[in-house]
């Protein structure tokens, strides 16, 4: 991300800066955290195994909390690296999104090609 921003759209941060931008934005992961704090506390060893004594009521009811809280503290994090990585690199938003869209394209791409390489050379396709 710090190379496309700042060969392809002529940024201004530094690696460092861009690698603090990354880990300030991953904060609400660790505070995202708190939240299975009370869920061990109740149910102990239960919920780390594979066969729990749980009632599936009581695991739909806690999904029903858990992904939603999960969905938000990850739009949260994007936003915060997207504003991070805007104001270090001195752009607008639209444009860290842009940057941001482009090297997911490009991780994306690259994995998808591997994927597919690997399953024409082993003829899977």
């Amino acid at each position: 991300m710090h190379m496309v921003g700042t060969i392809w759209f002529d940024g201004r941060a530094s690696i460092e800066e861009s690698r603090a931008a990354a880990a300030w934005s991953s904060l609400p992961e660790m505070l995202g955290l708190v939240i299975y704090i009370p869920i061990i506390f109740i149910f102990k060893e239960s919920w780390f195994v594979s066969n729990p004594e749980i009632n599936l009521l009581t695991l739909l009811r806690i999904s029903y909390v858990l992904v939603p809280f999960g969905l938000i503290i990850r739009f949260w994090r994007a936003i915060l690296f997207i504003e991070c990585f805007a104001e270090l690199n001195e752009f607008t938003f639209w444009r860290s999104l842009i940057v941001s869209a482009i090297c997911f394209s490009i991780f994306f791409i690259a994995v998808l090609l591997l994927v597919l390489g690997r399953d024409f050379i082993f003829g899977r396709l």
